[in-house]
């Protein structure tokens, strides 16, 4: 007989997709009168493990970390500042090139599963649905919590392109802002923004613009890559004067954490198991830039 502990230790090591899925077939397993309002359409069982990989490989989960729960409770990890603050205080303000005065300590923290009814319905397209819910879901998120908030005024200079310049400009200040605050370098960073201010970026002449642009979509999608640095996000409901820019850390940002990413309700309503976090210090990852009057 196999030892108990192993089973934890080989689940310990699993892919955050396997531990989605295998929590998934385990929902999937039990019989329905133990489960309230269950309700099984044709190939359930086989469709919800395909929706999980889908959802899974979409844009949701690219910008952030995720770690699946291996039971309604569970233990997230995550970095935590420890640092002076009369000594911190006067480095930020000095911008001084001494090493940074954090450090990061190792956290842990308990987290429960809550059950959230989606607005999307079963239908052939649930996992992109489901996909783009999650996305906006986190967007305001961090939009709210966002650390660090800049504001830039439009129409200050006579051409689009000076205009858009000006953004740019704000948009590296509150870029290098975030890494002093954090001194944690990111292994990649992301802004997500709306159709008609990613229009301005597309210049298509010049090399550091917005490249491979992609704005059309109903569903927010990776548009390109900014000056060789942001990866692009656009959302066709994001606020059109808002960019909300982060970068990807470990153990130092905003933690989804899907428990059981499928559960089927009454008719063709479905809902998610599934806690998140974003500590304090985490919050720092991230900077929100209002453009003022924008109008493009």
């Amino acid at each position: 007989m196999k030892n108990p502990w192993m089973k934890k230790v080989e689940k310990n090591r699993m892919s955050p997709l396997d531990i989605m899925l295998h929590n998934q077939e385990i929902y999937n397993s039990i019989p329905a009168p133990f489960v309230k309002h269950k309700l099984k359409p044709a190939d359930w069982d086989k469709t919800s493990l395909e929706i999980v990989k889908k959802i899974y490989k979409s844009s949701a989960f690219e910008f952030v970390s995720v770690q699946p729960m291996h039971g309604p409770t569970d233990v997230v990890a995550f970095n935590k500042f420890q640092y002076d603050k009369v000594e911190y205080d006067k480095w930020i303000k000095n911008a001084c090139s001494d090493p940074s005065p954090i450090c990061l300590v190792p956290q842990t923290e308990e987290v429960v599963a809550k059950t959230r009814t989606r607005k999307s319905r079963w239908s052939p397209n649930i996992a992109e649905d489901l996909a783009t819910e999650i996305f906006r879901e986190i967007a305001i998120d961090l939009k709210n919590n966002c650390g660090t908030i800049a504001r830039c005024k439009w129409g200050q200079r006579d051409t689009i392109k000076e205009c858009m310049y000006d953004v740019y400009s704000k948009i590296t200040t509150v870029d290098n802002y975030i890494f002093r605050k954090t001194s944690v370098k990111p292994k990649s960073k992301w802004a997500i923004m709306s159709p008609e201010m990613a229009s301005i970026f597309d210049t298509g002449k010049q090399p550091s613009s917005l490249t491979g642009l992609d704005i059309a979509g109903p569903c927010p999608h990776k548009a390109g890559i900014l000056w060789n640095c942001w990866t692009v996000y656009v959302d066709p409901l994001f606020s059109k004067g808002h960019i909300l820019i982060g970068h990807v850390t470990d153990g130092l940002c905003y933690f989804y954490n899907p428990y059981i990413l499928l559960t089927h309700l009454e008719g063709d309503r479905i809902a998610t198991r599934y806690s998140k976090k974003l500590p304090k210090e985490g919050a720092k990852c991230y900077g929100r830039i209002e453009v003022e009057d924008f109008q493009c």
